[in-house]
């Protein structure tokens, strides 16, 4: 499961494949139930075949961090030559560099962590600047895309700066713009996760070794201590939570929905999400009470 539970499927969103912006979605662990547990509840039109390459423990944030990197690297009018700064290097910042480098740019990484900036390099940033704290060390105008998921006003406005005239900026963040110069006609995007094909297309890339997550793991039983953690920034890359149980069991399967053993899951730090799923629900009818093996 993706942080998209569910969406209408008949807005002009759905229609035209933007179910992610549909009016009517409904989030993984904000207006539905999320996955602190061993098992949740989701819908078969909105769960994915997990290939058997990718490592279940390790990967699962592939499921958020990963198709929010890929939806914005979509949108940074990224190709070969160009160059990219990535803003804030974390859970999504790192999939953004591998993503960006697969478009045959050159990726620099922007963190005001020492660990973060180790973590761009490590998972092939060409270059890494510290902006200072305040930012106020980038230099203007040498960024054709830059690609902000560092929650701060500040790391915004910097990326404002950064950009050259004509260029794009992608911001996955709330915040202001604040210093927005229309005469350099630049581009700003938002951007939030990505829609089904997305995901699937993340899946295979992760299946072709061409990304992977940097992820440390913890027990289920751990969730609180882990998300002061990811508050104080001593996480680098992503937390994943590890349920007790690990070994598939039965399910009871009903007409449009199933349980899912969680096995394992991954820690955002808001809306937490299961990773995987064991089979989809098949043609069933409404007799109820059927057991299936997974």
């Amino acid at each position: 499961m993706q942080p998209i539970y569910s969406t209408c499927g008949h807005c002009e969103y759905c229609l035209t494949g933007r179910e992610n912006l549909c009016p009517n979605k409904q989030v993984t662990g904000e207006t539905v139930d999320g996955g602190y547990a061993e098992y949740v509840l989701a819908d078969a039109d909105y769960v994915y075949k997990v290939p058997s390459s990718i490592d279940p423990e390790t990967s699962s944030p592939l499921f958020c961090p990963g198709i929010t990197a890929y939806g914005a690297v979509k949108k940074a009018s990224l190709s070969p030559g160009k160059t990219a700064y990535v803003v804030g290097i974390g859970g999504v910042g790192h999939m953004v560099v591998q993503m960006a480098k697969l478009y045959g740019a050159r990726v620099v990484g922007v963190s005001t962590s020492k660990e973060h900036q180790e973590l761009a390099l490590k998972v092939g940033a060409d270059e890494v600047v510290d902006p200072g704290k305040d930012y106020s060390r980038v230099t203007p105008k040498v960024a054709d895309s830059v690609i902000v998921f560092s929650p701060s006003q500040m790391a915004i406005d910097a990326s404002l700066r950064l950009v050259k005239p004509g260029g794009t900026v992608v911001i996955g963040v709330n915040g202001d713009l604040r210093q927005f110069a229309f005469g350099d006609e630049v581009t700003v995007r938002g951007t939030v996760v990505g829609t089904r094909q997305d995901m699937k297309e993340v899946l295979q890339l992760a299946a072709q070794g061409k990304i992977r997550v940097e992820a440390t793991k913890f027990p289920l039983k751990q969730a609180n201590e882990v998300l002061k953690k990811l508050k104080n920034g001593q996480i680098n890359g992503r937390a994943v939570l590890i349920p007790r149980s690990s070994q598939p069991e039965f399910l009871n399967f009903s007409d449009d929905f199933f349980s899912v053993p969680v096995r394992p899951y991954f820690l955002e730090g808001v809306g937490q999400l299961p990773f995987r799923v064991y089979q989809k629900r098949g043609a069933l009818g409404r007799a109820g009470g059927a057991k299936y093996p997974v």
